[in-house]
């Protein structure tokens, strides 16, 4: 029987995460992702299929809120495929490269849970994509 292809969208997260990372360290600041519906600020009560975005968090806060003066640096287009849950309303990476929590980022099609994949990031900030969630369960399509 042939592999179910994955639900899309899970690589631009993957992408997402790396670059927030490498950001961090190439600032030596913290850097955050957050779901965003105007790709300006953080609307941390949506989900992540309204888009997101990725930005300098001067301030450090928690849970991550974009200020004017912090720098944007990527701003993602809502998900219309699907549905994508996750853990955490917003990612935020250290100048060392962690995290300090891990998060799972999950995506859903029309297709369900046989077809989503989940972005499980570890306390150290590396993200690797998975058909089953951390725990090694399985994926669930809400």
């Amino acid at each position: 029987m042939p592999e179910t292809p994955p639900a899309p969208g899970s690589q631009p997260v993957r992408q997402a995460v790396y670059l927030a990372r490498s950001e961090a360290i190439k600032r030596n600041g913290v850097v955050s992702l957050c779901p965003s519906r105007n790709g300006i600020t953080c609307t941390p009560s949506v989900q992540w299929t309204t888009g997101w975005l990725i930005f300098v968090n001067l301030d450090r806060d928690s849970p991550a809120a974009r200020d004017v003066d912090e720098p944007l640096l990527r701003v993602y287009e809502p998900w219309d495929s699907g549905h994508i849950t996750s853990n955490r309303s917003t990612l935020s990476f250290r100048p060392f490269g962690q995290m300090g929590v891990t998060a799972t980022v999950t995506f859903c099609d029309d297709r369900g849970a046989r077809a989503a994949r989940a972005v499980i990031i570890s306390q150290t900030g590396r993200p690797r994509i998975s058909s089953r969630s951390a725990s090694g369960g399985p994926l669930v399509c809400t």
